[in-house]
């Protein structure tokens, strides 16, 4: 199977999320920040270049990573801002999905705290997308060391 036959933006379940989601799983085990954050980069640049978001990857994500992962806030943010009510209600809230619907709700919760006002997804930002990545305070952007974005 060729690029072109993987990706089909009509197509929600794009094998290409797939494959960003199982690096970003062997960066977390390589303990590899800068790796991390490469893929989170490269999942926000394809939802705004190809104008898709994922819809399975969070049950890869959620079960291989840490509660504090910025993959996991990144995608808490797409399910918000990104899909909507009949991708949700196709999810259904499986048991290995419960922390990924906890979060969902928290965070849906965080807006309407704010007067429900958001001004557009956040990660459509690029100079907020470090909100989203595992590198430390003191840490230099892997967007900053390589200069890819």
């Amino acid at each position: 199977m060729g690029p072109a036959a993987e990706f089909n933006p009509d197509k929600q379940t794009d094998l290409e999320w797939t494959r960003l989601g199982r690096c970003y799983l062997l960066a977390d085990r390589l303990m590899s920040t800068t790796f991390q954050d490469a893929i989170v980069d490269a999942f926000i640049q394809k939802i705004i270049d190809k104008g898709c978001s994922p819809t399975l990857v969070h049950e890869t994500i959620y079960s291989g990573t840490a509660r504090q992962s910025g993959m996991r806030r990144l995608l808490v943010d797409i399910a918000i801002f990104e899909w909507d009510k009949d991708i949700l209600a196709t999810r259904a809230a499986r048991p290995a999905c419960a922390d990924f619907f906890k979060d969902l709700a928290v965070r849906y919760q965080e807006i309407l705290e704010k007067g429900g006002e958001q001004e557009g997804a956040p990660y459509r930002q690029l100079q907020t997308t470090c909100q989203y990545h595992d590198h430390g305070q003191d840490e230099e952007c892997c967007r900053m060391m390589f200069e890819y974005i």
